[in-house]
């Protein structure tokens, strides 16, 4: 799975090289006792939604590839992730004390209808060893449920930071999948994460700029409006592109050399 690095207010950078993670520190404007990784992975399918339509002309990145086509629909189209965003976090405690981290949470700071324009998908082809946290994000305080990789089922019997803590002891490192789903609205939010550094409690808000918020949309009852896979596969005359499909998936462009 590929990753794209997002800076300390959210925004996305760059698309990683194929194979390769490379994880950006996020450096914070006041002094705090965890220092904060986040990597976004690229997902194995990806979906991703438009409020709006796709521009009739299309300008593709050059040379593109399944990475650089989902970072150009999130930086350069307004796309926004299809009922679910999936986040990798690394905290690791830079204080000289212990840090208790006593909950991990997702403040929603904005929910509208969801978005219905366009659901752009591209076909997919892993173990991961991090602890999976998810978040319902159609609940008005959403909570952190341990979950199984790579089915998704929650485990345990209550939100996990309700019997659990985390304890790192200075410069030990944590790492955890964050997964927000939604269904029934577009949601746009953050994580707070709530920790006692000796006796004196913290809250860091990740990300800190209200304008870079991480933002989730969910399935429009009514179907969208068009639908778009990402053909990478195509290895013929017509080569990658993005190509017109019905609901079900169907190859709706042709050209002339089709037919």
């Amino acid at each position: 799975m590929e990753e794209i690095l997002i800076n300390a207010g959210g925004g996305i950078l760059a698309a990683l090289a194929v194979g390769i993670v490379t994880l950006l520190l996020i450096r914070w404007r006041r002094r705090v006792p965890i220092s904060a990784t986040l990597a976004r992975p690229v997902p194995e399918p990806w979906h991703l939604s438009l409020f709006g339509l796709l521009p009739q002309n299309l300008h593709l990145p050059h040379n593109p590839t399944i990475e650089s086509v989902y970072q150009w629909l999130l930086l350069d189209q307004g796309a926004v992730d299809y009922r679910q965003t999936t986040l990798r976090l690394y905290l690791t405690n830079i204080a000289k004390e212990t840090v208790v981290i006593h909950n991990i949470r997702v403040l929603r700071q904005r929910v509208r209808p969801v978005a219905r324009g366009a659901l752009i998908t591209s076909p997919g082809g892993g173990s991961n060893e991090s602890i999976q946290l998810a978040y319902n994000l159609d609940e008005e305080k959403p909570e952190a449920w341990e979950t199984s990789f790579p089915e998704r089922e929650r485990l345990g019997v209550a939100p996990y930071f309700k019997l659990h803590s985390i304890t790192l002891t200075p410069g030990e490192t944590v790492d955890l999948t964050i997964s927000a789903v939604v269904e029934k609205s577009a949601v746009d939010w953050r994580l707070a994460i709530e920790c006692m550094v000796g006796t004196k409690k913290r809250s860091i808000r990740i990300p800190e700029d209200r304008k870079s918020l991480f933002r989730t949309t969910g399935h429009p009852k009514q179907g969208f409006l068009s639908y778009w896979h990402w053909v990478w596969y195509d290895g013929g005359r017509h080569g990658q592109r993005l190509a017109r499909v019905s609901e079900h998936g169907q190859l709706l462009d042709s050209t002339p050399d089709d037919e």
